[in-house]
This record gives C-alpha cells, sequence and structure tokens, in this order.
C-alpha cells in the first residue's frame, strides 16, 4: 500500500515552504509501503492538502476505485517546524482514519510512532 500526497494551494508561498519539508516525508512514505498488510483493502491512501481550508479541516472523500481519500486543511506555515508537524498530524489522522483490520492498524500505529520523532528531527 502507498500513500500519496498533494497540494492545492492559494498561496504560492504555501507551495514553496511545502517543496522544501516534503523530502523530510520520503523516508516515512518508503517505510509505509513495505508494511505487510494482514488484510489489504486499498491500493493507497490519498491525502490532499490545501491551504484554503483552516487547519481543523478533514473529510474523508468517498472513492470506489480501490482506494482511500481524505482532505485537509493546513493553515498557519510560517515556520517549518510547525509546518512539518501539521503535515505529519494530518498524514497521521489520514492512515488512522482508514478502515484498517485491527493487525493491520497495530503496524500503522507503530509506523507513526516510530517516525513521529524522525521527523521532526528534520
Amino acid at each position: 500500500m502507498k500513500i500519496s500526497l498533494s497540494f492545492a494551494a492559494k498561496n504560492p508561498q504555501f507551495l514553496k515552504k511545502i517543496r522544501r519539508i516534503r523530502a523530510d516525508f520520503e523516508g516515512f512514505f518508503d517505510d509505509f509501503s513495505l508494511v505487510d498488510l494482514t488484510n489489504p483493502i486499498h491500493e493507497s491512501i490519498l491525502i490532499g492538502v490545501t491551504d484554503s481550508r483552516e487547519d481543523d479541516f478533514f473529510e474523508i472523500i468517498k472513492n470506489r476505485d480501490g482506494y482511500f481519500q481524505t482532505l485537509a486543511g493546513l493553515g498557519g506555515f510560517n515556520d517549518d517546524e510547525a509546518l512539518r508537524m501539521k503535515l505529519f498530524l494530518i498524514v497521521s489522522k489520514s492512515i488512522l482514519a482508514c478502515p484498517f483490520s485491527n493487525p493491520d492498524r497495530e503496524k500503522f500505529s507503530i509506523l507513526l510512532k516510530k517516525w513521529e520523532g524522525e521527523i521532526m528531527k528534520s
């Protein structure tokens, strides 16, 4: 299973900052794709992030094509460290919202705990 992260920006500065921190997530995405699922249910998690919605905006988008899809708001992006943490929280929330079986959910919970500190070290 993979994660696909896409961004819709109203403010060009938002995309500039996202490009700067996006690479900090590549190792996590690689590890995510290596998790051996007990009960695979989706091909990928699609995460859309936009600066045109507030931080508390989070929506699960119905998708019948074998994907689990979310859309989240990401406002207030002045500081790279805060932006990195907000983006990690969106990715985490999307993973935790996916209807995995209990064994698979546990595997991803362990992965998230491992990477939370790693992402913030970047």
